[in-house]
């Protein structure tokens, strides 16, 4: 694929160019929810691990609002596709660099999170709580990985597809929703609550959008008007 490490290099770069303020908002946000997957994972203690869901969707689409939406707006993104970089390049390689920005900011929240777990629990007991702290963060990395795979997908079809890409954010929310009544009525369908099928869901979801941005790409119009 012609010029896929080009744009992952790109992507890279133009992160680390952004400024301080981009990597201290960032930070805040993943101070701010390590604080819920500590009350979920560690005073709860629940294993459903919505919280990890719905960060995954807040972040992928933060992080897509700047590497789809704005090199769109820009122009920039016309500048590529004629560059002789592929359009297969041009939307796996930021398809990639948005997934794994997302599983960075996972990996930081969760560390964050233990952080806190290990200042505030008993002495006598914090090595079976962060044991048991551990358990339930990993298996709500799978569901994290999944929702995350499946925001990342959808925001490269909508933001080809959406006439105004500010509602980009309430409109992957509305998907994570809609993924997860979906599991809640295979749930009780099938009698099955597990963690599987939940990331089963979501991954057949992102394939599909990712199916469907693939082809928007490859029929787009180089000149695409864009309204605010």
């Amino acid at each position: 694929m012609i010029g896929l490490t080009a744009i992952l290099r790109k992507e890279v770069k133009n992160l680390l160019n952004s400024g301080w303020g981009v990597f201290l908002i960032n930070a805040l946000i993943a101070v701010a929810w390590s604080f819920m997957l500590f009350y979920e994972y560690g005073l709860v203690g629940s294993d459903f691990g919505i919280w990890s869901i719905f960060f995954a969707s807040i972040v992928a689409s933060n992080f897509s609002g700047t590497v789809f939406i704005s090199e769109r707006v820009s122009g920039t993104l016309e500048v590529l596709i004629v560059s002789g970089v592929t359009r297969d390049a041009v939307l796996f390689g930021k398809v990639f660099f948005v997934a794994a920005a997302t599983l960075v900011m996972g990996v930081v929240c969760a560390a964050v999170s233990a952080v806190w777990l290990c200042l505030m629990a008993d002495e006598g007991t914090a090595a079976s709580e962060i044991a048991l702290w551990s358990g339930r963060v990993f298996r709500g990395a799978f569901l994290y990985v999944g929702a995350a795979v499946l925001n990342v997908s959808a925001s490269a079809y909508l933001s080809v597809r959406m006439g105004n890409p500010r509602f980009l954010n309430f409109a992957n929310l509305f998907i994570t929703g809609a993924a997860m009544a979906v599991y809640g009525l295979v749930s009780i369908m099938f009698d099955r609550r597990d963690h599987t099928t939940f990331v089963l869901i979501f991954s057949a979801l992102g394939a599909l959008f990712l199916f469907l941005a693939r082809r928007e790409f490859a029929g787009e119009r180089i000149t695409r008007p864009v309204i605010f």
